[in-house]
């Protein structure tokens, strides 16, 4: 994809103007607040991480940006230069390699909500007492799983962890 469109990640962030803008800066500092490449306000990972999330805002006007973005972004980011992340983003959201995951973003999630009941049904049928009480406490598994799902586990554990399911997910791709 960067071959094809040479100059165009460029032209994104220096020239295009999004609509998302303030709300990636406010986001940024959110993502991955702790780790050292992404620490530093207005450092090398916040301004890369700022402009790969805008230049995405730009490219697919239709999905924009959503917070959880930026921890994708930020994996790819602490494995290859800025542009090269945003073509692999663009690559994950739009299918290049594997069924597209852009329907985490887009208007009414609908890739999330099917998650949601593919893991609903999961946990029923492999952990039937669990799914029953947290039915009886009315736990929804969008109070726990929304996160998990959306930032395809960056967010909530630990980085080992999330290397090794971004290493499935590459490889084979999500389940849709």
């Amino acid at each position: 994809m960067l071959l094809q469109n040479e100059g165009v990640y460029e032209q994104l962030v220096m020239y295009e103007r999004s609509e998302a803008e303030m709300e990636i800066i406010r986001d940024i500092s959110r993502t991955f607040p702790s780790h050292i490449f992404f620490r530093e306000r207005h450092g090398l990972g916040q301004r890369s991480l700022y402009n790969i999330l805008k230049a995405y805002s730009v490219y697919d006007r239709q999905v924009g940006y959503v917070q959880g973005m930026g921890f994708i972004a930020g994996v790819l980011l602490l494995y290859m230069s800025e542009e090269d992340a945003f073509w692999v983003l663009v690559a994950l959201l739009k299918g290049a390699v594997h069924e597209p995951i852009e329907g985490l973003y887009r208007e009414g999630l609908p890739l999330l909500q099917l998650y949601f009941y593919q893991f609903e049904g999961l946990v029923k049928q492999h952990l039937p007492k669990l799914a029953l009480h947290m039915e009886q406490e009315s736990i929804h598994m969008s109070m726990y799983a929304s996160q998990w799902f959306i930032t395809i586990c960056a967010h909530s554990f630990s980085f080992g962890l999330v290397v090794r399911v971004w290493d499935v997910m590459i490889l084979v791709g999500l389940p849709c």
